[in-house]
C-alpha cells in the first residue's frame, strides 16, 4: 500500500495531510497520469508540491488509461490498462483495474520485444517490471506509485500528495461557495471563474500556494486573470522541442516516458526535465 512508500530519502510523500499543515509556494495538481509523457514529470520537477487529485470524475479517452510508445519496428503502439465496469461519470478514487494478470503479462512482454535493444534497457525493464507488477485494484493507486517510483528513480525533490479526502466537501459545494467569495472581486456573476478554475484557486489558497503551474494544455481552461484576481499567479510549462534517438525511426515527441527512459537512461531524463519554458 502507499504507506509503505513513505520513509524514502528524495521525493517526500505525504497521505492524508491536512492542507494548514503544510505551506508551499509553487503547486501543480493533476489526475494521475498511466505512464505520462517527460512535460509531465517537468510539470512535478518544477515546483514545491504535486498534488495527484482524485476528486474528480474520470474522462473519456483518459490519459489515466493509456498512452503511446514507439517499438523497434517504427509503428506506434498504445499501451493500456483494462478497467472494471468503467464508467466516465465516475470519480477517478472509484475506478477499478480489471482483476486479471493477463494484461499486466501482455504489457510487460510489449515493452520486452519492443524495446529490448534499446540502449537503456537493462536499467529500465526492472524498474518497469516492479511497477506494472503493483498489486492494487484501484487505477488511482496504481497511477501514482508508477509516477512516485518514477520520480525517485530520477531523484526528484518535489512533495507530492496523492490521498486528497479532506477537499471531498469542497467538491460538494463548490459551486455556491465560490459563488459568494468572488461576488466581491468579479465585476459581474458572468466573470466569475467556472468551476475548473474554481477548484484550483480554492486548493491553492488552503494549501498557501502562491503560484500554480499547468501544463500546456492548460491555456485553453484556465485565464490568468482569474488568478490574479484570487491573488495567484498561473503559469504553463511549455516542453522545449529536443530529440533523442529512437532506434531507426524518424523522432516522435511526447511519447510515455518509458521511451525517454529506455533510449535516454536515468541521467540524461534528468537533463530533460529541465527541458522546458515558463509562459
Amino acid at each position: 500500500m502507499f504507506t509503505d512508500l513513505c520513509g524514502f530519502e528524495g521525493v517526500r510523500y505525504i497521505e492524508n495531510l491536512s492542507y494548514n499543515t503544510l505551506r508551499v509556494m509553487r503547486l501543480a495538481i493533476m489526475q494521475p497520469y498511466f505512464f505520462p509523457y517527460i512535460g509531465y514529470f517537468q510539470l512535478i520537477n518544477a515546483v514545491d508540491k504535486f498534488m495527484l487529485y482524485e476528486n474528480v470524475d474520470i474522462r473519456k479517452k483518459s490519459w489515466m488509461t493509456r498512452n503511446i510508445i514507439l517499438p523497434k519496428g517504427g509503428e506506434l503502439l498504445t499501451i493500456f490498462v483494462p478497467l472494471e465496469n468503467h464508467h466516465s461519470s465516475k470519480p477517478i478514487r472509484e475506478i477499478r483495474i480489471l482483476p486479471s494478470i493477463k494484461w499486466r503479462e501482455n504489457l510487460l512482454n510489449k515493452l520486452f520485444y519492443g524495446y529490448k535493444n534499446a540502449v537503456f534497457f537493462d536499467e529500465t525493464f526492472p524498474l518497469l517490471c516492479q511497477l506494472i507488477a503493483y498489486e492494487d485494484d484501484r487505477l488511482h493507486a496504481f497511477n501514482c506509485n508508477s509516477i512516485i517510483q518514477i520520480c525517485m528513480h530520477l531523484e526528484m525533490t518535489t512533495t507530492i500528495t496523492f490521498e486528497h479526502s479532506y477537499y471531498l466537501e469542497m467538491e460538494n459545494v463548490l459551486c455556491r461557495t465560490f459563488a459568494l467569495e468572488y461576488k466581491n472581486v468579479m465585476e459581474t456573476s458572468s466573470n466569475m471563474p467556472d468551476k475548473k478554475t474554481a477548484r484550483i484557486i480554492n486548493i491553492c489558497k488552503h494549501e498557501g500556494a502562491t503560484d500554480y503551474y499547468n501544463a500546456i494544455g492548460g491555456t485553453e481552461l484556465y485565464k490568468k486573470s482569474d488568478f490574479a484576481a484570487a491573488g495567484n499567479t498561473l503559469s504553463f510549462i511549455k516542453t522545449n522541442a529536443f530529440t533523442y534517438t529512437q532506434f531507426n525511426c524518424s523522432f516522435m515527441p511526447n511519447l510515455s516516458i518509458i521511451d525517454v527512459l529506455m533510449h535516454c537512461g536515468k541521467a540524461k531524463t534528468k537533463c530533460l526535465l529541465e527541458e522546458y519554458t515558463l509562459i
